[in-house]
């Protein structure tokens, strides 16, 4: 099978490419694809119309953009698609602000590039969807057996936590906050992790798109334990944020305040990347709800207490 040029403008999907040693395949990326380290020199085919700097606790152009669902906040650089001649370009379909809407795609590499590329469109809404993507890129790189030897050892790591956590008999409520202005709780796989790690999920639903949570909502749970990862924010940023909404609203009156149970992931880099290192995502929650169970050196490199 000869080689093709792919240009993948998902970051899971380039972590997937590259999980099945075919990065040198990839000609180019999309802006927010920084992992591996790697990919950093591959050309970049998008870029932001809004910085994740900008959207800051006071600022509401996010919660207007996402309810203005049909706008994008990233852009195809139609001209770079064209010069890299791509054979295949993968995205995923639109339902988070990181994405780039099909249709627009779609008719850009019609307009543009004169490769005439197969347009490979993800829509990942639960784990087994994830195992299903990284098994059709697989079947695209002709790496079917090295992609079912990687998911063999992630679904047996996976298995092993799943298995230790359903023994504990103490399981916190968890409330997963995926962005805090306006709140937004966390869905898709998420609601599964949390689950195969020792925690009782009580906003979102596994399959579902992440939905509006009220604060209202927030304080009638008083959830046992409350974790933060906002999309595309790192750890600062996310704790500049929450200082924010500490001294603005309501939330050192919640238990997971007082009894410093409030957790910050780098949401950056996990949680919301349907790819390879779910795995480390699930390893994070674990650590977070059933301490004395687990550790795998994530904290204070992937997530901290607040």
């Amino acid at each position: 099978m000869s080689e093709k040029r792919i240009v993948s403008l998902s970051p899971h999907a380039t972590e997937i490419v590259c999980a099945l040693g075919q990065q040198h395949q990839l000609v180019g990326v999309s802006h927010d694809c920084d992992f591996p380290a790697s990919v950093a020199h591959i050309p970049s085919c998008t870029e932001a119309k809004v910085t994740v700097e900008k959207l800051n606790a006071s600022d509401t152009h996010f919660s207007d953009t996402l309810i203005r669902d049909s706008l994008s906040m990233y852009r195809v650089l139609p001209g770079q698609l064209d010069a890299l001649e791509p054979d295949i370009v993968i995205t995923q379909v639109p339902d988070e602000a990181s994405t780039i809407p099909a249709e627009k795609l779609e008719a850009a590499l019609q307009e543009c590039c004169t490769s005439k590329p197969t347009l490979i469109s993800l829509a990942p809404q639960r784990l087994s969807d994830v195992a299903e993507d990284f098994e059709r890129i697989a079947n695209l790189l002709n790496q079917t057996e090295l992609a079912e030897e990687k998911l063999g050892r992630i679904r047996r790591r996976m298995g092993a936590i799943a298995r230790d956590a359903s023994a504990m008999v103490d399981k916190p409520t968890v409330a997963c906050v995926e962005w805090l202005n306006p709140l937004m709780t966390a869905s898709k796989w998420m609601p599964e992790l949390i689950t195969m790690a020792g925690g009782l999920n009580i906003f979102g639903e596994p399959g579902r798109h992440s939905a509006w949570m009220s604060w209202e909502d927030l304080i009638n749970e008083d959830p046992d334990v409350i974790i933060v990862c906002p999309i595309g924010n790192d750890i600062d940023a996310t704790r500049s944020e929450m200082e924010i909404q500490i001294n603005q609203g309501d939330w050192r009156d919640l238990d997971a305040i007082k009894e410093k149970k409030t957790y910050i992931i780098d949401g950056k880099q996990f949680c919301h990347r349907p790819g390879p290192r779910l795995i480390e995502s699930l390893e994070i929650f674990a650590e977070i709800l059933q301490p004395e169970t687990f550790y795998f050196g994530h904290q204070n490199r992937a997530w901290e207490i607040f």
